[in-house]
């Protein structure tokens, strides 16, 4: 964990970033301990012990399933089926599927926990008992504190985007909004004004804790780049490239940020690339995949030839080549300390690693099993994680690509993911070191040393519950 990162909806969107930056895993100090982000696995370590394991307390093996569902509630396009800790000790999971949003389940024994539903759309974070969303509001943006037992709502302000970071909820300001000529007012958002100031809030109160002033001319929001914000900045409001990357440093009173340009990012040579690619963090660096000069395309996906690490400190850039015969096509995911790269191939699905410093391949492999997750790598246990979209889970060893162990039988209980419609794929993320898979209709949790041993079942009827 701890590569992932959050942003929610602004400005702009980095493409690539609404998986990265809006999709997290169960990160931060709820994780227990972290693995170590320089670790690099290498060799083959023997498969863990059981008491190498870290265990929530009280943890065991469990199942459940949700019924009676509002399927308006299931994950949306470009969405996937997460799960995420809802407090500091990982003692609930708030988990989303097919039919259920923001759901909340016991980590020791999979209970569902009832609990007033707050209607969110978004929720990209989570801190002191609250859940903090975004939530549409028109055409324009609100974040919203929600009491995440009542769904009591403790603050709310306008803005145009956000992040938690240790300072606290960095947002966008909005500014003036208005439609050109000829424009849809029901089917096109409206043009809003460049501008608008970079605010810092109380996570608690919504307080106002201090504000940076942005460029007059571009249209900004923030990133989340670990603990710190970073700041990114398009001359045009629907411009794909370049963008400019800023981070926050002290003004000249206590309540006043100041923007430090780090570096500008672009697409590629070839002008007409969309934006690049943000994978997102590792080892103090943003990683993104740029398009090549020429770049290739099959059903709209890209074919990467380089990587560019971007310092969130300096701003220094560096590339590293990818391997010429990178298969156009892949979805590429950062975890671990090295780029994922997946595709369908031949019935089966091929699995590339890549180093995310030098670009070098590390192993390829395939698999039969279809429709797989984003990976969840463990530097501790040295095993890379995958979910199909009935929930099986493919364990591989991170240095070399073989597969270590497998959980062979379907734990979706609607079947999951219909591989011949468009759906939210399954997950497959960590609470300490145990397994939390998400897959259509159910979340379950296992053990890597003993990944068979048999669960305990749950039901969880929505109907019932309030």
């Amino acid at each position: 964990m701890g590569e992932d990162v959050r942003s929610t909806r602004g400005r702009f969107g980095l493409i690539g970033a609404a998986a990265v930056l809006g999709a997290t895993a169960l990160a931060g100090t709820a994780c227990g301990p972290q693995d170590g982000a320089d670790d690099h696995a290498g060799g083959k370590p023997d498969r863990p012990d059981s008491e190498d394991v870290s265990r929530p307390p009280g943890w065991h093996p469990w199942q459940t399933s949700f019924t009676g569902g509002d399927r308006d509630a299931s994950p949306s396009e470009g969405e996937e089926n997460t799960c995420t800790t809802a407090d500091a000790d990982a003692s609930r999971l708030r988990c989303t599927g097919t039919g259920f949003r923001g759901e909340l389940l016991d980590t020791r024994d999979g209970s569902h926990r009832p609990h007033q539903r707050t209607g969110s759309y978004g929720d990209f974070a989570h801190t002191d008992g609250l859940v903090l969303t975004s939530d549409p509001d028109g055409w324009s943006g609100r974040i919203r504190a929600l009491d995440e037992r009542t769904g009591e709502e403790r603050w709310h302000h306008k803005a145009a985007g956000a992040v938690l970071t240790a300072d606290g909820v960095v947002t966008s300001e909005q500014t003036a909004q208005h439609w050109k000529p000829g424009q849809d007012h029901d089917e096109e958002p409206p043009s809003t004004d460049p501008g608008g100031d970079l605010i810092t809030r109380d996570p608690k109160s919504g307080a106002e804790r201090w504000r940076a002033h942005t460029p007059k001319d571009a249209w900004c929001s923030p990133l989340d780049a670990g603990k710190r914000a970073l700041v990114a900045c398009t001359d045009e409001e629907t411009a794909t490239q370049p963008v400019t990357l800023y981070r926050l440093t002290d003004g000249d009173a206590p309540d006043e940020r100041r923007l430090h340009r780090l570096a500008t990012v672009h697409a590629g040579t070839h002008q007409g690339g969309a934006q690049p690619q943000l994978l997102g963090t590792d080892r103090g660096a943003l990683v993104f995949l740029p398009t090549g000069e020429k770049p290739a395309w099959n059903g709209g996906t890209q074919r990467y030839r380089t990587l560019l690490r971007v310092d969130t400190r300096t701003g220094e850039k560096t590339t590293a080549r990818l391997p010429d015969d990178l298969p156009t096509g892949h979805r590429a995911h950062l975890a671990g300390g090295d780029l994922h790269f997946r595709k369908k191939s031949g019935g089966k699905t091929q699995l590339i690693a890549v180093d995310a410093r030098t670009g070098e391949e590390r192993w390829r492999t395939k698999t039969a099993l279809r429709q797989l997750s984003a990976p969840e790598a463990s530097t501790k246990l040295g095993e890379l994680y995958f979910a199909d979209h009935a929930g099986r889970v493919l364990a591989l060893d991170r240095a070399t690509g073989a597969e270590r162990w497998r959980i062979s039988t379907p734990r979706a209980e609607d079947g999951g993911t219909d591989t011949r419609e468009l759906g939210a794929p399954s997950s497959v993320s960590r609470a300490r070191d145990i397994l939390v898979v998400s897959a259509g209709n159910t979340v379950y949790t296992a053990d890597p040393s003993s990944p068979d041993k048999k669960p305990t079942h749950h039901t969880a009827n929505l109907n019932n519950n309030s």
